[in-house]
């Protein structure tokens, strides 16, 4: 993980780890929220718009934005 001035940047495998517990806590809260199982909303849509919320709210509030590396993600795509 890379800090600057205006930027958090997170290397392939924190940007890894990072997609792991968004989706994670897209699941948990599918499974304990009723209206989000009755109406069948996907964790890693859940997931990932918690995650754009609170990059949102970190951008607004302190001025540092988040990149994610993707360089792992041809290489997921392929093997799965």
């Amino acid at each position: 993980m890379l800090i600057t001035d205006s930027l958090i940047s997170f290397d392939a495998l924190s940007s890894l780890l990072a997609a792991c517990l968004v989706l994670l806590l897209g699941n948990a809260l599918c499974q304990r929220v009723g209206f989000l199982a009755r109406y069948s909303i996907p964790s890693p849509v859940v997931g990932g718009l918690l995650f754009a919320l609170g990059a949102a709210l970190l951008l607004r509030v302190t001025g540092k934005g988040i990149a994610l590396s993707s360089d792992a993600r041809s290489s997921l795509l392929a093997w799965g």
